[in-house]
């Protein structure tokens, strides 16, 4: 329980940082089901394919990090590139 205690925290971190909290909650309602014949395996079931999708979620926000440093560090380079040398004398 307290790994995906701490990966739901971590995900729900990378979310807040990447300015995409709150984005994926509209409609997502957790059914109860009271016939308890395999209300139970449905419920477990429902909750890994929800994690999984936040799994993915992160992993697209990791990538999209990445590329906007990546990004970042190559317009730095260039800017570096494109000053004139210093002349001394």
């Amino acid at each position: 329980m307290s790994f995906y205690n701490r990966r739901f925290k971590a995900i729900a971190t990378a979310r807040r940082n990447a300015g995409r909290a709150d984005r994926r909650n509209d409609g997502r309602r957790i059914k109860a089901y009271f016939d308890l014949n395999l209300a139970p395996f449905h419920m477990a079931l429902r909750g890994l394919k929800l994690w999984y999708f936040a799994e993915m979620d992160a992993v697209r926000l990791m990538v999209g990090r990445r590329q906007k440093a990546e990004g970042r560090r190559q317009k730095a380079e260039s800017g570096r590139q494109a000053e004139p040398p210093h002349a001394e004398g």
